[in-house]
This record gives C-alpha cells, sequence and structure tokens, in this order.
C-alpha cells in the first residue's frame, strides 16, 4: 500500500493509477481505510510471506532496484526454498 502511494506521489497525475484506486476503493473497505490514512513508502529489500490455495504457506525474498534517474523501478521475488520432509515424516533443518 505504502509503495503505491509513493507512486501516487510522485505521479499525481497518472490516470491508470488513479483509476486503479478508485476501482479498489470502491469494492474494498480495507483499501480505503489503508489508502486514506497517506501512509508513503517504499521497501528496498523484504521477505513476503503469502498463504497460496495450492501451495499453502510461501515465502519470497523481495528486492527493488531503482534508477532514479528515470523515475524507473524493477522488483524481483525470490522463493526461499521449502523445508525438505524426511521420508520418516520429520523434517529436516
Amino acid at each position: 500500500m505504502a509503495q503505491s502511494r509513493s507512486m501516487n506521489v510522485q505521479h499525481p497525475e497518472d490516470a491508470r493509477l488513479l483509476e486503479r484506486v478508485a476501482e479498489l476503493e470502491a469494492a474494498d473497505a480495507t483499501f480505503r481505510r489503508l489508502w486514506a490514512a497517506q501512509k508513503v513508502g517504499s521497501r528496498r529489500h523484504t521477505t513476503k510471506s503469502f498463504d497460496h490455495p495450492a501451495h499453502g504457506a510461501v515465502s519470497y525474498d523481495f528486492e527493488t532496484l531503482y534508477l532514479p534517474e528515470d523515475g524507473l523501478r524493477i522488483s524481483v521475488y525470490a522463493r526461499q526454498p521449502r523445508p525438505r520432509r524426511n521420508p520418516g515424516g520429520g523434517d529436516h533443518a
């Protein structure tokens, strides 16, 4: 959310971003509340975890690379390895 808000601050007239925000505000009360909080920020690196419906809990290392002179950025996600299962049923560390 904070990264989207950061993009909105940098590009306040971005029609596609404004359209997407309007759609999300109309569809989701949590989004409306978080967007209205106006927290601005950006992360360069962190770990993100998701509960995937088919694969269960998965975690990704997340890194963002910025090109400030162009205002461009690329975000890279690398999946963290899952612990291996022991054929006897126990986990290996």
